[in-house]
This record gives C-alpha cells, structure tokens and sequence, in this order.
C-alpha cells in the first residue's frame, strides 16, 4: 500500500520582501529507504524521479515509488505539488479583474520542471528530522523565482511565470515497523509571504503512476528497452 496523505495544509499570513534572483536555487532530492516503500522527495516540490536523478546517498539512480523496497517493482512515476488561487489584479486597460495563478512542481512534459525552488543562496532548505516517524525530511521552497533561465513562459497562457507569493514547508515521513511500514505521509503548510488577498485557494498532486520495473525504460520501446506493464 502506498498512502500519500497531506495531513496538514493551511495558510499563513506574513510579510516578505520580495526576493531577486542572486544564484541558482539549491535544489535537491532524498530518498526515504528505511520502510518497505523506497521514494525520492525534493526542495522543489517535485516527487519519484522524473530524469534518471541519483541518489545522494549512494545506491545508485535514486527510486520513484518502489515497494517493495529493493525489489526493483515501481508504482510511481513522478509527481509534483500544484498551488491555485484567485487574486484581485487588472487588465491592460487598468480594470480591475480576477486573474487565476497557479504554481506547479511538474507540469508532465510540455517542459516546465518545476516554478518552485528554495529561496536564493538558501542551503539548508532541505534536512532530516525526527520526530514522528523512523525516517523524516523537511524542505521549504518558495513559488517566487521569476528567472526565464529555468522557469520557462508557460506553454499555454504564453507568459513568463507569475508568483503566488507562497512559501511551502514540506514535511515528509515513514516508519519502519511492521504494520506501519507501507505508508508514507507528506505534510504541507503554505505561508503567504507576500501579503495578498488569495481567494479559493486548491492543492493539487499532479500524479504520473506509472507501474513497471527498474531494469526496464520508463519511456517504453522507442528507447530500446521493453514497454512498462501497465499506466494507471
């Protein structure tokens, strides 16, 4: 069983100034390998392993969703965080209007990795903890880096990257002991840096759950491995 539960998500409301773009976020992953589930999580909102990313731990190219551990069985692909909401903005004519925003962690493959990074020159976005389970993680990124350089204009509304003005505090954890080595909890709390109105807020979990094996291509026959056994 592979339970994704976020157990927490609420708002906060503070004040940050906003931040410039100094150096190339520090985005990394881990990897939860103490239960019977083994998965990546990241500092940038992305989850499993989308490009053959490999473990900072060693053991090689760093797993998706493999259960059970070690047994080269994947159901999961990748996966990312998404963050919607309304906010009060005009038109190019000056009118006031409502205007939908949402930051991804993944958008599948039209080419946008992820609109979510730590904050500039912020190397301890991403550290163990524990607390609550036998293997814990927390991260914190944030949804307003603007550079073109890697957060590309948006396929389809033809824009460069508008922010939310929202920090994400990730929290991530698993157990150990039977009984309660099957199931992985992800905690998210969102802070309103910026300070705007936000209306009807959604969290979504874009999920690509792909069932194959680690010794085959993801990617089907075109990359000269055996298709996967099944897409859900």
């Amino acid at each position: 069983m592979l339970a994704l539960l976020p157990v927490r998500a609420f708002a906060l409301n503070s004040r940050e100034s906003n931040p410039s773009i100094i150096d190339i976020p520090d985005a990394r992953i881990k990897v939860h390998d103490e239960s019977n589930i083994r998965f990546t999580i990241s500092n940038f909102a992305h989850f499993g392993n989308s490009g053959d990313m490999d473990d900072p731990d060693g053991g090689g190219v760093a797993p998706c969703g493999e259960y059970p551990a070690y047994s080269g069985k994947e159901y999961f692909f990748a996966g990312a965080l998404w963050i919607g909401a309304e906010i009060d903005t005009v038109d190019q004519n000056g009118d006031p209007m409502l205007d939908t925003l949402v930051s991804i962690g993944l958008d599948g493959w039209i080419g946008i990795s992820s609109e979510m990074y730590p904050s500039p020159g912020d190397d301890q976005s991403l550290w163990e903890e524990r607390n609550i389970g036998d293997q814990e993680y927390a991260a914190v990124y944030v949804d307003t880096l603007t550079d073109p350089a890697y957060i590309p204009e948006d396929y389809y509304d033809q824009r460069l990257h508008i922010p939310l003005g929202v920090k994400i505090t990730q929290h991530s954890m698993c157990w150990s002991s039977p009984g309660y080595d099957e199931t992985f909890v992800i905690d998210f709390i969102l802070e309103n840096v910026w300070g705007r109105d936000l209306s009807n807020v959604w969290l979504g979990f874009y999920n690509d759950a792909d069932i194959w094996h680690n010794s085959e291509s993801p990617y089907g026959p075109e990359q000269g491995q055996r298709t996967i056994f099944a897409v859900l």
